[in-house]
């Protein structure tokens, strides 16, 4: 009878000591397809120093939306010139699941092929220029370390007004400030 105790105790003990205190590290994913070329990355959150990219999500400073942005990068995401294809865009304040609409007059809209459009060193493709993306939340919380999940698709115009197609596009984000 003793023994049952003692092995009863033992392995409710093992399973009441496991190790919740360790931060749990969570695979975050994104792509698209950009005039029908795939971009996308995989990555650990947390983020181990940026070497590879990062995707995530934050209120704007000004309290004025939600920046959604993520990016993959050749060894380092410290410097610009190290950044390879992302993407980011605005949604309103306070946004949830639902779908949203955005074009060059409610949001900023940037595609970064990590490939240059002509004069644009940057390989930018931003609303600036025009545009619309419908963004589809599928899953959202805005508490920090929380995950947000969505699908995107639409146009982007590049320099000297060439339309490039954005579709199949899929993220989740981190929450964090």
């Amino acid at each position: 009878m003793k023994k049952l105790l003692l092995t009863t105790l033992s392995i409710l003990m093992f399973f009441s000591c496991s190790s919740d205190d360790e931060p749990q590290t969570i695979v975050l994913n994104w792509k698209y397809k950009l005039d029908g070329v795939q971009y996308q990355w995989s990555g650990n959150y947390p983020y181990p120093l940026e070497t590879s990219g990062f995707s995530n999500y934050s209120p704007s400073t000004g309290g004025d939306g939600l920046l959604i942005t993520a990016t993959s990068c050749n060894g380092s995401c410290t410097t610009s010139m190290n950044v390879g294809p992302g993407f980011n865009f605005w949604l309103p304040e306070n946004s949830g699941v639902g779908t949203y609409f955005l074009n060059q007059g409610n949001s900023t809209i940037i595609i970064n092929s990590g490939i240059v459009w002509d004069n644009d060193e940057n390989g930018y493709l931003s609303s600036s220029l025009g545009g619309n993306l419908t963004v589809n939340i599928i899953e959202s919380s805005n508490t920090v370390g929380s995950i947000m999940k969505g699908t995107f698709s639409g146009n982007v115009l590049g320099p000297n007004s060439s339309i490039h197609v954005v579709t199949e596009g899929y993220f989740e984000a981190v929450y964090w400030q």
